[in-house]
């Protein structure tokens, strides 16, 4: 495999051509599709996309996602009643948790090492996003090197 060139992931504004390179648009359609499923069998990550599309400020891509996934870690991981998504709408025994935390999804031990400080919440949301820059990154990675 030989580098043809190098990638910076600068945005979903970004003003760049990329030449053939993942839009914002296929990076964020590909994450909707990926990952685990809740238990109606929707895919996690469509669900999260759908539940706030319509509650964001701008048109949500897949940059939103991630900074929703990182919300829904930052509220499982603190008591802060600073953290955006507790302040906006959700509480811990909204619908919302149901329909998308699935702990089928990680292995405690095998993932975090068997930390006992996180709770199996904030798990679940660290490793969904993990998967999902590792998905963003195989994309990236596709269009970065060459494969001879």
């Amino acid at each position: 495999m030989n580098r043809k060139r190098t990638v910076f992931l600068l945005g979903a504004g970004a003003a760049l051509d990329w030449h053939n390179a993942p839009t914002t648009t296929s990076l964020t359609n590909f994450l909707k599709c990926a990952g685990p499923k809740n238990g109606k069998g929707e895919y996690i990550t469509k669900y999260i996309f759908d539940y706030f599309k319509d509650k964001y400020t701008e048109e949500l891509n897949f940059e939103g996602l991630i900074d929703i996934v990182e919300q829904c870690l930052q509220f499982w991981s603190t008591k802060d009643s600073s953290c955006t998504i507790a302040n906006s709408l959700i509480r811990p025994d909204d619908e919302f948790w149901k329909n998308t935390i699935d702990y089928k999804y990680f292995n405690p031990e095998r993932d975090f090492g068997g930390d006992r400080q996180q709770t199996e919440e904030s798990k679940f949301f660290a490793k969904l996003l993990i998967n999902i820059l590792d998905g963003i990154s195989d994309k990236i990675l596709g269009y970065s090197f060459l494969y001879v």
